[in-house]
């Protein structure tokens, strides 16, 4: 059996090594976020070098129109001016893609049933979990169509209530009814429950 002062010798090892492995997993999730920020930023870039003169979005029941960057086809440019982000949106979303920038859940734009998901990464739809009601939100597609939006309402959705989300229905108990034109949506910290911040069109 080890001695009192051994096992307290053991004990801060044991101690320093989890600080250590706690440090590396902030330090990549730090550096993952900065890349995804960086990656989703070059993308922007030769996106809006392709759109046309901007113009606001009118038509229905259209195909989403696409631009290939790297690859990656990409639906358009989210922006929300008052946190200062402007983000792609990728066309099809899965684990991979969500590393490079937004991706669309589901829905279509046109006809105002569009659902993006984003990691919470700093860069990327961290800020969601703050954002005020009444605050803009435009999409901006690959033809240089504007889809202007504000948002009204923000609520917790479980990771489960997936008919809920890709319906753009409420599913708080905040006693908030009702249906959206656009939502967007990450993990909360620690990944057990999701932030929806629900947007309306302004036509």
């Amino acid at each position: 059996m080890a001695a009192p002062r051994e096992r307290f010798s053991i004990f801060v090892a044991l101690g320093l090594l989890l600080v250590a492995a706690a440090l590396c997993l902030t330090a990549y999730n730090l550096w993952e976020s900065w890349d995804a920020g960086k990656r989703s930023q070059q993308v922007v870039e030769q996106l809006d070098a392709s759109i046309g003169d901007y113009r606001d979005g009118q038509a229905f029941g259209q195909k989403m129109p696409v631009s290939k960057v790297d690859g990656h086809e990409y639906l358009g440019i989210l922006s929300i001016p008052e946190l200062d982000l402007t983000l792609p949106v990728m066309k099809d979303w899965d684990y991979n893609n969500l590393r490079i920038s937004p991706c669309r859940y589901s829905g279509n734009y046109y006809d105002d049933d569009m659902v993006v998901c984003a990691h919470n990464y700093i860069s990327h739809f961290r800020a969601l979990q703050t954002i005020r009601i009444g605050v803009e939100v435009r999409f901006t597609n690959v033809k240089g169509e504007v889809f202007r939006y504000v948002v009204t309402n923000r609520e917790t959705v479980e990771p489960t209530s997936i008919d809920f989300m890709i319906k753009n229905l409420n599913n708080s108990t905040e006693g908030f009814a009702g249906s959206w034109d656009l939502s967007l949506f990450t993990c909360q910290p620690g990944g057990a429950t999701r932030c929806a911040v629900r947007c309306s069109r302004v036509k």
